[in-house]
């Protein structure tokens, strides 16, 4: 993507809203501009096991996924 591109892509964004579980682990990210929520599951150890983009977000007031 050149430059200007990635420029007016950023300018277009709004702040990204983090989700943590109990121990402080990134859990969720929510990207309400591009209407895309990225979920982490992870392992007992905290080792991110699968990642999986949501572009179906519809809602811009993110709801946390539940465990």
């Amino acid at each position: 993507m050149p430059v200007s591109a990635r420029e007016a892509a950023l300018a277009t964004q709004t702040a990204v809203t983090f989700g943590y579980d109990a121990q402080g682990r990134l859990q969720w990210a929510e990207y309400p501009a591009s209407t895309k929520r990225i979920v982490h599951t992870l392992d007992v150890a905290g080792n991110r096991t699968q990642r999986v983009i949501d572009t179906t977000i519809t809602n811009p007031n993110p709801v946390p996924p539940t465990p």
